[in-house]
């Protein structure tokens, strides 16, 4: 049996590119050791992920990660981010209560 294998978003985007090219899903499933359901996965979740890899602030955060589950409430999200943004640039320490 083979082991479970969680891709970064990184490799994930490779292999959505490569699939784009016509390449063998046969030699994408040994080289990175995935089934063909999670071949079709990633292919369905295209959109999904080139959306979040574009939307993403950093970059090199982005390869590494791999899940890509995100806020419930995406808009409080974001607004308490750029609050948090703000005060770091004021210079006023946010930590703790």
């Amino acid at each position: 049996k083979r082991k479970r294998v969680v891709l970064t978003l990184k490799e994930k985007i490779d292999i959505c590119a490569r699939l784009e090219k016509g390449e063998s899903r046969k030699v994408l499933m040994q080289e990175y050791n995935v089934g063909t359901s999670t071949l079709y996965d990633i292919k369905a979740h295209k959109a999904q992920l080139l959306r979040f890899f574009a939307n993403s602030a950093s970059s090199a955060a982005a390869e590494q990660r791999r899940t890509l589950h995100t806020p419930k409430l995406e808009h409080l999200d974001r607004a308490l981010y750029q609050w948090f943004l703000g005060k770091r640039a004021e210079g006023v320490p946010v930590s703790g209560p």
